[in-house]
């Protein structure tokens, strides 16, 4: 039998069979009651270690990250290192959801960034880009989006009156950008706006092919194993089919790391796409950002 190029999406509560598990699953009880808690940007997600095997996200969390770990898996193997996931669901009683995953024992490259120094960066970034590489090897299906042919679930191409997606087109895909742009900014639409349109995206942001991007490359969601050095990629709730230069620039513009060397080793783990970043750099601050100086109805 010929094996399915991708699995169907997860449906939730999704449980791992129990002769994979390290140990039997903690209760809601036992995981809310765990003290260990790791530091999260967001106030209303929690990050636990739940004894010596699990790590437990939960609160606002969206169980998308659990179906792109389980796709990546599924279609890399070892190729790609990805905590095995090992329970996703919905609990009524708290309104939370929870991804139950395997604790890895590692540091954040975030925290050994200065330890490790220039060689020992080169060492993990080497690892990273064939994960990356096998990352971009999981065929397209002829849509810019996420697994199973929906939309992007991202705060700069969608809104609740804006399609996001999936896009059959690079072409299309910038319209949204466009279409987003003028949404929040009217008031430039026609300057600006119109310049993206019309200059940047037909003249730099064409001929990208779309490839399986993690979407969230920053030192703090590479783990780099204790046993062997291995990196190991956490945070997988943006994944999607993103255009190919994606990877890179949203790694450079949402660290902002300008203070060492990051940049050269996020171009060590991935082809750089140089031009593409100044474009896409504007382009984000502006979906961002209020008007700037010089624009229509501004001083």
């Amino acid at each position: 039998m010929t094996r399915q190029r991708y699995p169907p999406r997860l449906t939730y509560p999704y449980y791992a069979p129990a002769e994979t598990l390290p140990a039997p699953l903690p209760t809601v009880p036992e995981i809310l009651a765990s003290e260990e808690v790791f530091p999260c940007i967001f106030q209303k997600r929690t990050i636990r270690k739940v004894g010596d095997h699990f790590i437990v996200k939960h609160g606002d969390i969206k169980l998308d990250e659990a179906d792109n770990m389980h796709l990546v898996a599924w279609s890399c193997g070892d190729r790609v290192l990805v905590p095995k996931l090992y329970a996703a669901f919905h609990d009524e009683d708290t309104g939370a959801n929870f991804i139950v995953m395997e604790y890895v024992h590692g540091k954040s490259m975030e925290s050994l960034w200065t330890e490790l120094g220039p060689v020992g960066r080169h060492r993990v970034a080497t690892k990273l880009r064939k994960q990356f590489q096998s990352l971009r090897d999981m065929p397209a299906e002829g849509y810019y989006g996420r697994h199973g042919r929906r939309p992007y679930d991202d705060i700069f191409l969608g809104s609740d009156t804006l399609p996001c997606g999936p896009f059959p087109s690079e072409f299309l895909l910038n319209q949204a950008f466009f279409r987003r742009y003028v949404f929040l900014h009217p008031e430039v639409a026609e300057g600006r706006g119109t310049f993206y349109r019309d200059r940047v995206f037909p003249m730099v942001m064409t001929g990208h092919k779309p490839v399986f991007t993690h979407g969230d490359l920053q030192a703090k969601n590479i783990l780099v194993r204790d046993s062997d050095g291995a990196p190991v990629l956490i945070d997988w709730e943006c994944a999607a089919w993103y255009p190919e230069y994606w990877e890179y620039t949203n790694a450079l513009w949402t660290s902002r790391r300008w203070g060492d060397d990051w940049f050269r080793f996020v171009g060590l783990c991935l082809k750089e796409y140089v031009v593409e970043f100044k474009c896409m750099e504007n382009l984000l601050d502006d979906l961002l950002d209020a008007p700037r100086p010089g624009d229509p109805g501004t001083s």
